[in-house]
């Protein structure tokens, strides 16, 4: 049966980890690592989501048929296999940083609490099954290798992977005459038809795939360093853009945000959505200093809609010129089904300690309106940043 060998090194810190270490033979270091890593299901999810993104305008029956053709299913019997067959250059620690502040933002959640896998480590895998499955998983391969990471906070440039060695191409050659922001569109038109395109560009997907509507932005090069920390200039670049629209303080669609919730908890009435909610959802908003909290909640067909991933995915992308690279993806497309509504809910009750917060209902209902350009102003604007200069 044919088979594919690739390698999967680490970019930035991947926060994945499990419950049973066990230890790795390193050439040089032998180490405790948790047994899933890089565990295949986790790897196999990745795949699958990356996958799906191509398909953003065919019906929901044939994407269900092909991935369960390619990945498997109890239906359709099993996918390619894949098996991890070699670890090197692996370490399992701290994030060691100096820009500890900037990063906290990004990784919100596991930086500074988590361990996690350092750039530089190395995972070889050989992956078996038939020649379509193959042909998938290597167009798949692809768009993990410009666009996608693993682990906790891999759409804010933490866990970026890249494909350094396979026993068959996947990625299509660089040559000095183009840009590495036209290598990487002519890697990705490469992988789908776009004729179909042309009949539907007032159409958006109804879930984060490409489309007449995605954006790739990119930022300027620094050099893969030796010690495998460049990594942090790039996220620090990504930091830098979103303070710029995010923040509270100066002239920003941040303080435009703050200016209305601070009115709309005053006066119990959600008024608007704020223009930062389409960096994702669930979107809260609190003060440190006062009581002032308020919560948003979706609801679609009497049901509540808790979880929203970002639209707008960050990559520290090892380009074909020895140089590391910040790459944006806006994957536009409708962020809740049209006919969802949301609502509010103000902090009427905050208890010492333990902390306690009890929410009640504002008046008012809103649409998060897909096609309404306001909407994505904030994204927009981070997109235009003088950092991402393509």
């Amino acid at each position: 049966m044919p088979t594919l060998q690739f390698t999967l090194r680490v970019i930035s810190p991947a926060f994945v980890a499990g419950a049973t270490p066990y230890r790795i033979q390193d050439p040089d270091i032998q180490i405790s690592i948790h047994s899933d890593a890089l565990r295949i299901p986790s790897l196999k999810g990745v795949l699958r989501f990356w996958f799906r993104t191509l398909f953003a305008y065919r019906p929901p029956e044939f994407i269900k048929t092909y991935e369960e053709r390619v990945f498997g299913s109890t239906q359709a019997g099993q996918g390619f296999r894949l098996r991890l067959i070699g670890v090197a250059n692996a370490r399992y620690g701290n994030v060691e940083t100096t820009y500890r502040n900037q990063f906290k933002y990004l990784g919100y959640g596991p930086f500074g609490d988590r361990k996690a896998i350092l750039p530089g480590a190395t995972f070889r895998f050989v992956a078996t099954g038939d020649p379509e499955q193959l042909t998938a998983l290597k167009t798949t391969l692809r768009l993990l290798h410009l666009f996608g990471g693993i682990g906790a906070r891999s759409r804010r440039g933490w866990g970026s992977l890249a494909v350094s060695e396979s026993s068959e191409p996947i990625l299509l050659p660089y040559t000095n005459r183009h840009s590495v922001k036209t290598w990487v569109e002519t890697n990705l038109n490469s992988v789908f038809d776009q004729s179909i395109w042309a009949q539907i560009e007032d159409q958006l997907p109804l879930f984060s795939a490409f489309s007449p509507h995605h954006r790739i932005r990119i930022t300027a090069p620094e050099p893969i360093d030796s010690d495998n920390q460049n990594y942090q200039k790039i996220l620090k670049k990504f930091y830098d853009a979103f303070r710029a629209v995010r923040h509270y303080q100066g002239d920003s669609y941040g303080r435009i945000d703050h200016d209305q919730e601070y009115g709309d908890y005053e006066n119990q009435e959600f008024s608007t959505i704020p223009f930062r909610m389409a960096f994702g959802f669930p979107f809260n908003v609190g003060s440190r200093t006062t009581d002032m909290g308020i919560r948003y909640v979706a609801h679609f067909n009497d049901k509540d809609i808790d979880r929203r991933a970002s639209p707008l995915i960050l990559k520290v992308l090892e380009g074909p010129d020895n140089n590391l690279y910040g790459l944006a993806l806006f994957l536009k497309s409708h962020f809740f089904p049209q006919e969802a509504i949301i609502t509010a809910q103000y902090r009427s009750y905050r208890g010492e300690l333990p902390r306690y917060d009890r929410y009640s209902p504002m008046e008012g209902e809103a649409f998060f309106d897909s096609f309404d350009p306001e909407r994505w102003a904030a994204v927009e604007e981070f997109l235009q940043h003088r950092i991402l200069r393509e």
